[in-house]
């Protein structure tokens, strides 16, 4: 290893530490600010000493500041992700914590294990940015699954109040305050966009474009029809609930039932991979003894191709999207 090389590990060494100490510092001082707040909303609210939070102000201590942005405009749903996922961390800082990862990834690869550069690169790029990416992926998707849980008990207590005589944002007002995050929160921002002077339907509309719920857009869908038709719409709100009960209880009894197939398909997906870690736990020379031969590879890659093809095949047969 030449000097040059040594002073590059060193300044990546000097930017990973510089990062992960400013992103860690972010990410405590942002947990500690809301630690015991259950609803974002309120939590803002409550920092601030707003008795309303005006959504502008929210969403630029969400988005951040120049570089939440640019993240915004380059990588387009970065901030949509963030904001599903709920997470306590502004995009710019959970761009530097990835950044962070990712230079300590290639500094320990390179620098101290002394991978090949391909290899280190690659391997900093799935550590650094894809697994964090997916891991605000999966927390998106369990919120996202909440508020459809959530749905149908928040379109009940506005029911009731419309029922006691309430008008629409009062019943949306009663939602933000009762139910829990993620749908109080939602209904919230939406109630303070309505303040603020935003029309009805478009602050609704603006939830449905952050949680693809079909459900939720048949609501949004409901009280414009009814703005614009008149009607009862305690009883619309009232058969829509129970149709959304009906189609959640549906949907559970084909997970249930398609449990099998799904297990199959995660132990014939993962079997190859055990197999072959067996053999090379077992027999480490196995396969050094045969990767010259020149039917290795191609017998390898027809075998990834019918893998893929079977576990796609078998992910269709029991994925059911309704």
């Amino acid at each position: 290893m030449n000097v040059t090389v040594i002073q590059i590990v060193q300044a990546i060494a000097f930017v990973a530490v510089i990062l992960t100490v400013e992103g860690v510092y972010l990410f405590i001082r942002s947990n500690n600010r809301r630690e015991k707040a259950a609803n974002r909303r309120m939590a803002i609210a409550a920092a601030r000493n707003e008795r309303v939070l005006n959504p502008e102000l929210f969403r630029k201590q969400v988005e951040g500041g120049f570089l939440s942005g640019l993240l915004g405009d380059l990588i387009p749903g970065f901030t949509r992700l963030i904001w599903r996922a709920a997470i306590r961390v502004k995009p710019a800082e959970f761009f530097m914590i990835m950044c962070a990862i990712a230079a300590a990834t290639g500094l320990l690869s390179a620098g101290v294990l002394h991978a090949p550069l391909l290899f280190s690169l690659i391997l900093s790029a799935l550590l650094g940015f894809a697994v964090p990416c997916l891991f605000l992926k999966a927390l998106a998707d369990r919120r996202e699954k909440r508020f459809a849980d959530q749905l149908p008990m928040a379109i009940d207590i506005m029911v009731r109040g419309l029922q006691a005589g309430h008008p629409v944002p009062v019943a949306i007002e009663m939602v933000a305050r009762e139910v829990e995050d993620p749908i109080g929160s939602e209904f919230g921002h939406a109630l303070d966009e309505m303040n603020y002077g935003l029309d009805r339907g478009v602050a609704m509309r603006n939830i449905a474009t952050r949680f693809t719920n079909p459900e939720f857009r048949f609501l949004v869908s409901s009280i414009e029809m009814q703005k614009e038709t008149g009607g009862n719409l305690a009883e619309i709100l009232t058969n829509l609930s129970k149709v959304i009960r009906e189609r959640s209880t549906m949907r559970k009894k084909i997970v249930a039932i398609s449990a099998e197939g799904r297990i199959t398909c995660f132990v014939v997906g993962g079997l190859p991979f055990l197999l072959v870690l067996a053999i090379m736990g077992l027999n480490p020379a196995f396969f050094l003894e045969v990767i010259d031969d020149k039917l290795f590879w191609p017998m390898i890659g027809g075998g990834f191709v019918l893998w893929v093809l079977g576990i796609t095949w078998i992910w269709r047969m029991v994925n059911f999207k309704f």
